[in-house]
């Protein structure tokens, strides 16, 4: 996690993203990184955005409102990119430009297929969920899990 750690110090610029089709875990666990990496480095360019408009369902998470459609930031090229829950990098879907042309790219998923597309690959197979594995992240990189972090981390693991 010091790499890690020192990867989202010295980045300016940050996107976390997700699958397409977006389900409870893939939202939740953008979510919750991107209100984790917000509280510490309020000043850095932190965007979150899946491929499609969020699904009505999950506008009850906490700053929900804050996620993007791609189409609308994909002029942005990224010192860093998440790519969170997402198997193969296929499974990105149009965001696959902004990862393409980013300097790093992490990729972290709990799924066996997982095909390390990162730069860095977090890919753990007994997590239940992405958003098991981002509570630890979070908690690892030293970062507070508050109210609105721990709701998203259970959306995720709940579904």
């Amino acid at each position: 996690m010091n790499e890690l750690r020192k990867i989202v110090s010295n980045s300016n610029s940050i996107a976390i993203t997700s699958h397409v089709d977006p389900d409870g875990d893939s939202i939740g666990s953008i979510l919750a990184l991107w209100l984790a990496l917000k509280q510490k480095h309020k000043n850095k360019n932190t965007k979150v955005f899946i491929n499609e408009a969020l699904p009505d369902r999950y506008n009850f998470l906490p700053q929900s409102k804050h996620i993007k459609r791609y189409e609308d930031i994909k002029e942005k090229k990224f010192d860093l990119f998440f790519a969170l829950d997402c198997g193969n990098k296929a499974r990105l879907g149009q965001s696959i430009e902004a990862m393409e042309k980013s300097n790093v790219v992490v990729n972290i998923d709990h799924h066996i297929s997982n095909t390390g597309f990162g730069d860095i690959n977090i890919v753990d197979i007994n997590s239940s969920s992405t958003c098991e594995m981002i509570y630890s992240i979070i908690k690892d990189m030293g970062l507070a899990i508050d109210p609105q972090i721990a709701t998203c981390i259970y959306m995720g693991i709940v579904t």
